[in-house]
């Protein structure tokens, strides 16, 4: 039956640690390094264990090496007790130390917990072990920084309780808004002069190149900041770096990117870094200037181009109901962009104080074909507002009038007959996307699909703004 945790109050500071034969040295025995040997290890620490008188003889190895930075800490020991036992099991030594540091440290709060009828060399069974003991202890311990620090035990020990508690806590994430380090990992090395010495754990050449391809795979689907946490403490700033901008940027934060990634205030190592500083130069990679760019402002343009690159990644990934979403955002931008950018109405840049004068405008000039376009004139801002005054304000047939017109065909609001169904115009696919939690299906998202991509080759020309980004992140890794 496995050992319960204690609760107990919580400390700022919790050690976790397997322990191995080489934590304890039994003195004056004859014994090589006066450690004991394997073959007789449990036979010895029991020994020990039930002739209290013998622990004087008994002193502590690489265990205080960590307790003497953390003397306050609450230190959990993993030891073994198997089935069948084996002579190299740590369960008596795990009680043996405990007693030792309770009573040496007297501010240290420790624990043995013992890894029962579990084999110690087999991964697979150890990890569901662990995970269940690590997670129970984070509850317990919510608030805590955790220490791994690997003194002993078999390597699928040591593999599976680092691979749990990298599992369930976030390493190295200082440089992250609001988030904070969890845990470190450190190993007790000898210092060749009878004492050990703390290194810090640092990720094998594999262990980065696996991290490298779970962030890959998130970029082709454009998670960005999920990638960006998953960069934190690969030592590669500028990767972190690129992966920051492309999160903001994918989320149409143009502010935050201005805020923290000016040139100035950018690291030595970046503002070296070449990709990086193409990412935000004026006209972002890959973006050339679509001929409709001159009836739009330039921060305009740039959402529009970043909208439906949005919408063609989305697609291309198969996220059909995020493809809809971000396409419908892009003919809301860029009609309230025209508006804006060919008349006196900022309803692009203040939606609601630009939507008051236009509805005054609205109602002074175009009273009669507003009514007869609308049947019940609305008295606020709409979408179907701005199209109707989008189109007045355009020569007919233009390019610009053209594709809004296209646009105005795919709202459910105008009533008008052709091959989009009115029960699935773009406005009702949205409104079921974010009110009733339904999805887009393929044969609705395909109705739409020939008007994306034409727009999407008169919006960008050139190479797809989020592809060239990822490439130039790829390149960082």
């Amino acid at each position: 039956m496995r050992k319960q945790i204690k609760m107990e109050p919580m400390t700022n500071t919790l050690i976790l640690a397997n322990i191995g034969n080489r934590n304890i040295k039994y003195l004056n025995q004859g014994y090589v390094n006066d450690e004991i040997p394997k073959l007789v290890f449990f036979e010895k620490t029991k020994f020990l264990w039930e002739h209290p008188e013998e622990l004087k003889h008994v002193s502590l190895c690489i265990l205080p090496a960590i307790l003497e930075e953390y003397p306050k800490a609450k230190l959990y020991l993993f030891s073994t007790l198997q089935e069948p036992v084996f002579n190299q099991d740590t369960y008596y030594e795990g009680l043996i130390i405990q007693k030792l540091l309770q009573e040496q440290y007297q501010l240290l709060q420790v624990e043995s917990i013992t890894i029962k009828g579990v084999r110690a060399n087999s991964e697979d069974e150890l990890i569901p072990w662990y995970r269940e003991t690590i997670y129970n202890l984070i509850k317990i311990h919510s608030q805590a920084f955790y220490i791994m620090y690997d003194t002993g035990g078999t390597p699928q020990q040591k593999n599976a309780l680092k691979s749990v508690v990298e599992f369930y806590l976030k390493r190295n994430e200082k440089e992250s808004v609001g988030q904070t380090q969890q845990y470190k990992l450190f190993q007790g090395n000898d210092n060749h002069q009878g004492g050990t010495q703390i290194e810090e754990i640092q990720r094998t050449a594999s262990e980065k190149l696996y991290q490298l391809t779970n962030i890959k795979l998130l970029i082709q689907h454009n998670n960005y900041s999920a990638a960006k946490d998953l960069a934190l403490g690969l030592e590669n700033k500028p990767l972190v770096w690129a992966l920051s901008y492309a999160s903001y940027r994918w989320e149409n934060m143009w502010q935050e990117i201005s805020k923290h990634f000016k040139f100035e205030c950018l690291s030595k190592n970046i503002r070296s870094n070449g990709t990086c500083i193409s990412l935000i130069k004026e006209g972002s990679p890959g973006e050339s200037l679509p001929a409709l760019a001159n009836k739009l402002l330039p921060s305009v343009l740039r959402d529009c181009k970043n909208l439906l690159s949005k919408t063609y990644n989305q697609q291309a990934s198969g996220n059909l109901s995020g493809a809809i979403l971000s396409f419908c955002q892009f003919a809301e931008s860029y009609v309230a962009g025209i508006i804006e950018t060919n008349s006196v109405h900022k309803v692009y840049s203040n939606y609601r104080a630009g939507g008051v004068t236009l509805i005054r405008e609205i109602e002074n000039e175009f009273s009669d074909d507003y009514i007869d376009q609308f049947e019940r004139p609305p008295a606020n801002i709409s979408f179907p507002v701005m199209i109707f005054f989008a189109l007045r304000l355009l020569e007919k047939e233009q390019e610009e009038w053209r594709l809004i017109n296209e646009i105005k065909a795919t709202q459910s609001f105008f009533n008008i007959s052709n091959h989009y169904p009115q029960n699935a115009k773009l406005d009702t696919l949205r409104n079921r996307i974010a009110h009733d939690g339904l999805g887009v299906s393929e044969s609705d998202y395909k109705k739409y699909v020939d008007l994306i991509n034409e727009i999407y080759k008169k919006f960008i020309p050139g190479s797809d703004p989020f592809n060239v980004i990822n490439q130039l992140i790829e390149k960082l890794m």
